[in-house]
């Protein structure tokens, strides 16, 4: 095969190229990709945009969306299409320059540093739940290479929830089994929060283990151990948790996985999945 890019190459995007056994229902594939653009990350400052639920009526924030390569180095001129969601009645607005972001994608070129300037506004009456969402991606077409979410949460920390709970039925697990639990923080009315500080802990004496991983603060696989670690909760994203079973099982004990949060009057409030043996 010999594939041949167009005439006029597109700013974002990407093209795939795939094989299989079988025109349908195949049970081998293989694909080839070929992107348009050296995007491959994004990165937002600041990050979070704000703390859930600290920002005033009418408060103006300046958010810099960074397009960045596989070295995670700037890539300069490259399109940025950004749109704008609000996710509760009452939100916000957000602005490349004088240009309002709406929930249709528009396109941006990143500066000479691979940054694209966006100012997000609360509303003059706040809403008491919800988010505002930035979205970017390098095209404005289905057949993006890279996307990424900013937001805004309006409602502030009160409780953290784990699933599933327990995390299996007592004894249940094989030696080395896996099971991933999700956590996630959320306010007063339920509403899942961006950019929420957690603090996860695994208390285990049976040699058990659990990692973190998909945050940037975070770096994928870190370990949880008695001591409490503190994690960032991002956009539209839950934190993950794999919790692995000993390779021997001992014959007595209970684990506990220990999701804390605290409330802007300063009460923390904690979450506990358990497994026992």
């Amino acid at each position: 095969m010999t594939y041949r890019t167009p005439p006029k190459l597109p700013l974002g995007g990407h093209d795939v190229l795939t094989a299989s056994n079988a025109a349908s229902s195949a049970t081998s594939q293989a694909r080839s990709l070929y992107y348009f653009t050296p995007t491959l990350h994004y990165s937002f400052v600041p990050e979070p945009m704000a703390a859930p639920g600290s920002l005033g009526p009418s408060a103006s924030v300046p958010v810099t969306v960074s397009s960045l390569d596989a070295n995670w180095q700037p890539v300069s001129g490259a399109q940025v299409c950004v749109n704008f969601a609000r996710e509760s009645a009452g939100g916000g607005n957000a602005f490349v320059g004088s240009v309002a972001l709406t929930s249709k994608y528009q396109c941006f070129i990143s500066d000479a540093h691979g940054g694209l300037r966006i100012v997000y506004a609360t509303p003059a009456s706040l809403p008491s739940s919800g988010m505002d969402l930035i979205s970017v991606k390098d095209t404005s077409d289905a057949f993006y290479n890279t996307s990424s979410f900013h937001g805004y949460s309006f409602g502030a920390p009160d409780h953290v929830d784990l699933a599933p709970i327990p995390i299996a039925a007592s004894g249940s697990l094989k030696p080395k089994a896996t099971v991933t639990i999700t956590v996630t923080p959320r306010d007063a009315a339920g509403a899942q929060l961006a950019g929420a500080t957690v603090l996860l802990s695994l208390e285990s004496s049976g040699g058990a283990t659990a990692s973190v991983s998909g945050y940037a603060d975070a770096p994928a696989g870190t370990g949880l151990n008695a001591t409490p670690k503190q994690f960032l909760t991002h956009t539209k994203t839950k934190i993950t948790v794999s919790y692995r079973s000993p390779s021997v099982l001992p014959t007595t004990g209970t684990d506990r996985l220990i999701a804390s949060i605290r409330t802007p009057s300063g009460v923390v409030r904690t979450t506990v999945a358990t497994y026992s043996f």
